[in-house]
C-alpha cells in the first residue's frame, strides 16, 4: 500500500494546517513562495503594533487552508470538478505572490507604471518562472486558469479568491488581529463557511449566516480604522513615497549615486517599466532595508535625511486640525526651498464605510427560507443605518496631511 503524502504546517492562527498534496508541497519550496518570507504582512504596521511583523508567506498558507476548509462543505465542492479544486487550491496558495517589498505600499510606488499591482506580477510570475511552470506542467494545470481566478475573471471561481467574503480576506483579517493583539475581527468564519454554498455559479450563504456576516463586516470595519489606516502606517507610506521621488529627481539630473548597485536593481521602478523576473526575485524588505541604509551616506541631503528617517522611524508626522487652505498657506511661507515637496505632503484618505460594492456582482447574496435570494443590504438594519453615517471620512477629511518634525 503506497503512503500518502502528508505535513503539517503549526500556525499560530489556524493550528495545523495540512498539506496532503505534492504540488501544494512543491510550490511552497520554489524560490519566489519562499521569497515571501521576506515581505512583510503590513508593511508599515510594525512600527506602531509590536507583533505585526508576519509575512505574506504565513498569510498564503493561510489562505490555502481557508480554501480547503471551504471544500469540505458539501454544497461548495459539488458545484467543482477535480480540476477546477486543483485550480482553486493553487491560486489560494499563489494569489499574492506577486508582491513587492512592504506589501501594499510597494505598489502606491508603481502606481502609473505599465504594470502597478501585485495580481498582475502574480500572473507574470506564475506564467514565466521556469520553476512554477515545470510544476504545473507535471500535475497538468494550465498557468491561464490560476491566472484567470487570481486576476478576478473567473466569475465561478474568483469569488473564493476574492470577493467580499473570501478565504484571502477571512485569513488575513484573523492573521492581522490576532498579531497586532486586537480582537476585532474574530469572527465565526467557522458558521459562515458551513452555511456557504453555490447556486447558479455564484456563491450566497444561508440566511442563517446574517448575523455572522455583520460581525465580520464590523470586524473588517475596525481593523481598517484601527489599524491598516492608522496615522504611523500611513505617514511610513508617505515617507517611503518622498524617498523614492527624491531617487527618481535626482535621477534625472544624473546624479552620480554612491549605491550603483540600487540604480541598477531599481532601474524599472524609476522608469515606470515592468520589472524582469530576476530583479523582482530580489525585491524584499531586506533589500529596501539595506537601501535605506546606504542611502544615510549619500551625499545629497535630502535623500540621506529621507534615508535616515526610514531607518530610525523618524517619518513624517500626521499633523491634525489642517485643512487644504493652511496646509498652502504652510507651503507658501516656507518659500521655494528645494525640500517643500518632499517633507511636506499631503494623503488623500477615502471615507470608510462598513459594507461598499461597485456592482451587483460584489454583493453578499442571502439564500432566505422561502428561497429568494437577497443582498445582505437589503435585509440588514446594521448595514442600512451604517450605511447612512458613513459619508463621512473615518479621518475626519478627505486628506491627511504630513510634515517634517523639523517643520513643526
Amino acid at each position: 500500500m503506497e503512503n500518502k503524502f502528508v505535513k503539517y504546517f503549526r500556525d499560530n492562527v489556524h493550528g495545523d494546517i495540512l498539506v496532503d498534496e505534492m504540488i501544494v508541497y512543491e510550490l511552497i519550496n520554489t524560490n519566489f513562495f519562499q521569497r515571501l518570507r521576506r515581505i512583510e504582512q503590513l508593511g508599515g504596521a510594525k512600527y506602531v503594533f509590536l507583533g505585526a511583523n508576519h509575512t505574506r508567506f504565513s498569510h498564503c498558507i493561510g489562505v490555502y487552508h481557508i480554501v480547503c476548509k471551504f471544500l469540505l462543505n458539501p454544497n461548495i465542492v459539488s458545484a467543482f470538478s477535480d480540476y477546477e479544486i486543483k485550480v482553486l487550491k493553487v491560486s489560494g496558495l499563489l494569489h499574492d505572490i506577486g508582491h513587492g517589498p512592504f506589501s501594499h505600499t510597494f505598489e502606491w510606488i508603481l502606481e502609473n507604471a505599465v504594470i502597478d499591482s501585485h495580481e498582475q506580477y502574480s500572473s507574470k510570475i506564475i506564467r514565466e518562472d521556469p520553476e512554477i511552470l515545470k510544476i504545473l506542467k507535471i500535475y497538468n494545470i494550465n498557468p491561464e486558469d490560476v491566472c484567470s481566478v487570481i486576476e478576478g475573471k473567473n466569475k465561478k471561481l474568483s469569488p473564493l479568491i476574492s470577493s467580499q467574503v473570501d478565504a484571502d480576506r477571512i485569513d488575513y483579517l484573523l492573521r492581522d488581529g490576532l498579531l497586532v493583539g486586537v480582537n476585532y475581527a474574530a469572527s465565526d468564519v467557522e458558521w459562515i463557511i458551513r452555511n456557504s454554498l453555490y447556486k447558479d455559479e455564484d456563491m450566497i450563504f444561508n440566511y442563517k449566516a446574517k448575523s455572522s456576516l455583520e460581525s465580520y463586516l464590523l470586524g473588517r470595519y475596525h481593523m481598517y480604522e484601527q489599524v491598516y489606516l492608522h496615522k504611523t502606517s500611513i505617514a511610513f507610506d508617505e515617507t517611503l513615497r518622498s524617498w523614492f521621488e527624491r531617487l527618481i529627481d535626482l535621477k534625472k539630473i544624473n546624479y552620480n549615486f554612491i549605491n550603483i548597485k540600487m540604480i541598477d536593481i531599481l532601474k524599472e521602478v524609476i522608469e515606470k517599466k515592468v520589472i524582469p523576473l530576476n530583479k523582482y526575485y530580489l525585491m524584499d524588505d531586506y533589500l529596501l532595508i539595506n537601501f535605506f541604509q546606504d542611502g544615510r551616506l549619500e551625499k545629497d541631503e535630502i535623500f540621506a535625511k529621507l534615508s535616515y528617517m526610514l531607518v530610525n522611524r523618524h517619518f513624517l508626522k500626521v499633523v491634525d486640525n489642517f485643512n487644504e487652505s493652511g496646509f498652502q498657506n504652510f507651503k507658501n511661507n516656507l518659500g521655494n526651498k528645494e525640500d517643500v515637496k518632499y517633507f511636506c505632503r499631503k494623503q488623500k484618505v477615502s471615507s470608510l464605510q462598513l459594507y461598499r460594492v461597485k456592482s451587483k456582482h460584489e454583493e453578499i447574496k442571502l439564500l432566505l427560507k422561502n428561497g429568494d435570494i437577497k443582498s445582505l443590504d437589503s435585509v440588514s438594519s446594521l448595514i442600512k443605518n451604517s450605511n447612512k453615517k458613513s459619508e463621512k471620512s473615518v479621518l475626519k477629511s478627505n486628506y491627511l496631511y504630513l510634515f517634517s518634525k523639523d517643520y513643526i
